[in-house]
């Protein structure tokens, strides 16, 4: 935006403290950041992952209930070891965006500073995780999975909005990256 101009009833926090900043800004000083709302955000992003996650193990779930009995030319699909390469990858995804829900509500929880982003990491991976297990349920279930009858395709339509609402999965993967430059560079990200 250029030339935009804001009537001062509408700044936050005041004329004392925007003077304050400017005059910090003037100076060569750090004029800070809004750590307070990125706080929040931060502990509010588990909560946002953990429902990604509700999408992406009932997905997972439904197609195992779906697939259980089916057989495709004489074999049973779950036997199928192209099948099973998937679902092992829909059970090890949705687990490691899990543990990363967990830490990060852990965090919040007990007051522990997410100072790596660890917030943005459980949405993030639950929001993607999300939407790879719903689409990989829906091309295991087949074209049975694009009826309004099978939940598969509401969770699919449904999961997108966790890779957008509450910071895209861009700006979660900026935070992650501008964080571990920030507070850790070198440090291996288990020690965080």
């Amino acid at each position: 935006m250029e030339d935009v101009r804001i009537p001062v009833d509408y700044l936050l926090g005041g004329m004392d403290k925007l003077n304050a900043k400017l005059e910090r800004a003037r100076s060569g000083k750090s004029t800070g950041r809004s750590s307070g709302a990125l706080a929040t955000f931060e502990i509010t992003r588990p909560l946002v992952g953990a429902s990604a996650l509700g999408i992406a193990r009932a997905s997972y779930e439904y197609t195992l209930e779906y697939l259980e009995g089916r057989e495709e030319e004489g074999q049973e699909l779950l036997e199928q070891q192209r099948i099973q390469q998937v679902i092992a990858d829909m059970a090890t995804e949705i687990d490691a965006a899990r543990m990363l829900v967990w830490r990060a509500a852990w965090m919040g929880r007990n007051g522990v500073p997410m100072t790596a982003g660890q917030g943005s990491m459980s949405k993030l991976k639950a929001g993607d995780v999300a939407m790879w297990a719903t689409t990989v349920a829906m091309d295991l279930v087949g074209p049975y999975a694009q009826t309004t009858e099978c939940p598969l395709e509401k969770w699919f339509r449904d999961a997108k909005i966790y890779q957008i609402f509450e910071g895209t999965a861009q700006i979660q993967r900026l935070v992650v990256a501008r964080d571990a430059a920030r507070y850790f560079p070198g440090e291996p990200a288990h020690s965080r």
